[in-house]
């Protein structure tokens, strides 16, 4: 415990959404698709059996800054705001708790299940970048696969990078707690070459990968 301890220190919290364990390298993939993640690790400290409280998104974001299961923090369905399925007020989250000790702090999300106005989830944070911020930070949504008429949009890590830097570096000398998540391991599947062709040189399907099926109907 003594080892790991580091009061006031800065905090980076990086997501990648749906991002399979099953096929990073650290964790025994054959294949070289995570070849950054598994030199970074090289020099870390690995969780081999970490569990997430649910299925998909939404409910598991709110459990990552509060530490509360799905039951107990009450955001269980996606219903766009303003709704009853917001944060309980009376929970503090992560950000929340940093910023009452002296942190600045910024999130950089893709939106989508992270978008405040399902969650609640900008509560704490100096700078949120969502949905409702995107003009705000010179991010265009125009990559991304949009649900609920345009009102949630899931935009990859790669369109606000620039940004997310630039107040990195604008805090460097403070404290603070950096959240950044995108949706490039999510669906719609259209990554940028030289990635899309790496794994699928010559095959052919007749599947198409920038859709997102979001209902059993769809699915079938």
């Amino acid at each position: 415990a003594r080892a790991l301890a580091c009061p006031d220190c800065n905090v980076i919290l990086i997501s990648l959404t749906t991002l399979r364990k099953d096929h990073i390298g650290l964790y025994g993939y054959d294949r070289a698709t995570t070849p950054h993640i598994d030199a970074f690790f090289k020099n870390s400290l690995m969780f081999e059996n970490g569990f997430a409280p649910t299925a998909w998104t939404l409910p598991n974001s709110i459990s990552l800054f509060t530490s509360l299961f799905p039951l107990a923090h009450g955001v269980m369905i996606r219903e766009v705001w303003p709704a009853s399925t917001l944060l309980n007020k009376k929970v503090l989250t992560l950000a929340q708790i940093l910023a009452q000790n002296g942190y600045e702090s910024a999130a950089w999300t893709g939106g989508g299940d992270y978008s405040r106005r399902l969650g609640g989830l900008d509560r704490g944070f100096g700078a949120y970048l969502d949905e409702m911020t995107y003009g705000t930070y010179g991010v265009s949504d125009e990559s991304a696969d949009k649900i609920g008429g345009g009102a949630l949009a899931y935009v990859p890590l790669r369109a606000f990078v620039d940004p997310a830097l630039g107040w990195l570096k604008e805090h460097s000398d403070k404290k603070f707690f950096f959240f950044l998540q995108g949706y490039d391991t999510h669906c719609p599947y259209r990554p940028p070459e030289p990635f899309r062709g790496r794994f699928t040189a010559g095959l052919e399907s007749g599947v198409n990968f920038s859709l997102c099926q979001w209902t059993y109907e769809d699915t079938a």
